[in-house]
């Protein structure tokens, strides 16, 4: 029976041969999720970064908007108190030519 024996050993090489390899890819794949867990975060982290700009970048629009906002209600006021102003002056230089001209009726008619 040694042929048979000398069989079963080889089988049984085979055998640790396949486990080991088997062994080795279990390792390898375990490696591979860890460096992708890794290479992901890493990825994430960027992409939080970038928002964080981002986000920084829309504040700073935001407070931009606002100032212009402020400015520009800040300028129709100002040119509504302009009219106002303007109007009222109209009125006085045409009260006063109104004035003049009653005036000089009035003195014509003396």
């Amino acid at each position: 029976g040694g042929a048979g024996g000398g069989r079963g050993a080889k089988r049984g090489a085979e055998e640790e041969r396949l486990r080991a390899m088997v062994s080795n890819l279990e390792h390898s794949v375990e490696a591979g999720k860890v460096a992708e867990e890794q290479a992901a975060g890493v990825r994430l982290r960027a992409v939080e970064e970038k928002v964080g700009v981002l986000q920084g970048l829309l504040e700073v629009a935001e407070e931009e908007t606002r100032r212009e906002k402020l400015r520009a209600e800040d300028a129709v006021g100002r040119a509504g108190a302009l009219e106002t102003q303007s109007a009222a002056l109209e009125e006085a230089l045409r009260a006063s030519r109104n004035d003049e001209s009653h005036n000089s009726n009035g003195a014509d008619a003396e």
